[in-house]
């Protein structure tokens, strides 16, 4: 049965006139344009954008990518709602705000059936059932209970393990893991040519410049031709800036994945165009070297650490800012 406007406007009022929301005006405000928008019929059409101008006062050039106004409130009004029902258990009709949605939702409370009104009713007053032995019924009782107590021991082990873990993450990780928050995650990727063979067909053109002369050393050109299915023709050198390095596209991908596990929002942002100024009161995750992105290089301590090639060695490795001259830490060293 679908809740009638009368009574939509009941729970409404219900919680704007409580004591849930405390005193905040901007939670009021919120919960009666998202009531309006939908009794108009305008909930699906409902965005980020137009409830930060509509209804929380932003500016018209507001931008949700870097304000997140929204979406704190959103996640307030969901938690104040979570609240109100779980001092009301027994309320008929609900008001939700499902995450990932800015559309309220009018729900109704299922009728709780207990275990014992179920076994009731299905049992058959037959009293000429066939009942097992009283040896049987014991063996089966004792095996029942002694299962029981083999996983219940299984299962305390496995929660006392997976809580240290979790609660060592969330110690380190603090709100940023919370229920609803979002989490940015900041990727930068590195300038770089790349090798495209375009035969006869016209070249990509822009500015700057979208094409440079290839070398024509060859043995390049014969490294290209063995470690590639190109044919090796026609080949310019295209500027690329939309691949990041393998390391920083593996930890994105095990970071959101870790964010997603504990019911936490990712966004992606692209890391070479976006400064600190731009992740200021966000629950941001910096991936990617200095050189290449203005948030990291804004961010990192003087004495801090680096990832940065030593000429004197040859390679690459995390190098520390403290002292005259930086060290070189090998892997495992």
């Amino acid at each position: 049965m679908l809740v009638q406007g009368e009574e939509r406007q009941r729970l409404v009022d219900e919680i704007l006139n409580g004591a849930v929301l405390g005193r905040s005006d901007q939670l009021r405000r919120l919960l009666r344009y998202l009531a309006d928008e939908e009794a108009a019929g305008r909930g699906s059409h409902l965005t980020e954008y137009t409830i930060g101008v509509n209804a929380l006062g932003r500016p018209v050039d507001y931008a949700p990518d870097i304000d997140s106004t929204v979406r704190t409130r959103m996640h307030e009004l969901r938690r104040r709602l979570d609240d109100h029902y779980r001092q009301n258990p027994e309320a008929e009709w609900r008001l939700e705000l499902p995450k990932g949605s800015y559309r309220l939702r009018f729900s109704r409370r299922e009728p709780e059936t207990s275990l014992q009104t179920v076994v009731q009713a299905e049992a058959a007053p037959d009293d000429q059932r066939q009942q097992p032995p009283p040896d049987a019924r014991r063996a089966f009782i004792l095996g029942m209970i002694l299962a029981t107590a083999l996983l219940g021991v299984g299962w305390t082990a496995k929660t006392l393990w997976v809580s240290a873990g979790e609660r060592a993450a969330r110690l380190i990780w603090g709100p940023m893991l919370a229920k609803g928050e979002t989490v940015t995650l900041l990727l930068a990727t590195t300038p770089q040519l790349w090798v495209r063979e375009f035969g006869d067909s016209p070249h990509p053109v822009g500015d700057p410049p979208q094409v440079f002369p290839m070398p024509s050393d060859p043995a390049l050109l014969d490294w290209y031709r063995r470690t590639t299915l190109a044919k090796g023709e026609g080949l310019i050198l295209h500027p690329n800036n939309h691949s990041p390095l393998g390391g920083e596209a593996h930890a994105a991908i095990r970071l959101a994945a870790f964010v997603a596990e504990r019911q936490a929002h990712v966004e992606l942002l692209a890391g070479e165009h976006t400064g600190a100024t731009e992740i200021r009161e966000r629950n941001a995750v910096v991936l990617g070297r200095a050189e290449y992105s203005r948030a990291a290089a804004a961010l990192q301590p003087n004495d801090g650490w680096a990832v940065r090639y030593v000429p004197e060695r040859r390679e690459v490795g995390i190098v520390s800012q403290k002292g005259d001259r930086p060290s070189f830490f090998r892997e495992g060293g």
